[in-house]
């Protein structure tokens, strides 16, 4: 099931095997070894500006989480720089889009389905991006010359088992610099 990370047993989901004391409240005081993931993705995560920007801000969310790696530019990690953060690169929602994604994503001439809706493809109708898109928002970010690879996953029940979604994200998550979304 789903577990906000209002609740304490998601946090203890972070946490070591529960063997250690220590921590605040009681918990154990050593992170497991997938929640440094969380905690980088988390540290460059913002509210989405609107309904439609789910994925550009997951999106935002992810690139910020390499701003750690030095040099990101010998690495392939493209993280533009919002104006209001300048000189540091962090990335927002409204700072992904550029040349790149509007060839490969979305232009931003908006869509016609319905005149007058919206002023540009992720704002007008369908809404937002679809698994896709963002895969190809993301790789126009990540050098793929670099080594860096974006792939989807649909998940289907009729073919994906939750014991081997569980597997695939374990193994994701075993490369420190690997992230799911």
């Amino acid at each position: 099931p789903n577990i906000y990370m209002n609740h304490i047993e998601a946090y203890e989901m972070l946490l070591d095997d529960g063997k250690k004391t220590g921590g605040l409240l009681g918990l154990p005081a050593a992170i497991g070894p997938f929640a440094a993931h969380y905690f980088l993705l988390n540290s460059g995560t913002d509210v989405q500006v609107n309904q439609a920007y789910c994925a550009a801000a997951s999106s935002a969310a992810l690139l910020n989480s390499l701003r750690f790696m030095h040099p990101r530019s010998e690495v392939g990690v493209d993280i533009p720089m919002d104006a209001i953060y300048s000189p540091y690169s962090y990335a927002t929602q409204m700072d992904l889009f550029g040349k790149c994604t509007s060839k490969n994503v979305v232009s931003t001439a908006g869509s016609n389905t319905f005149e007058g809706w919206g002023t540009d493809g992720i704002t007008s109708f369908p809404y937002g991006m679809n698994l896709e898109q963002t895969a190809a928002l993301l790789r126009c970010h990540l050098n793929a010359t670099a080594g860096w690879s974006v792939t989807t996953q649909h998940v289907d029940d009729t073919h994906l088992t939750l014991s081997k979604m569980r597997f695939d994200m374990k193994l994701a998550l075993s490369d420190p610099s690997a992230r799911v979304i």
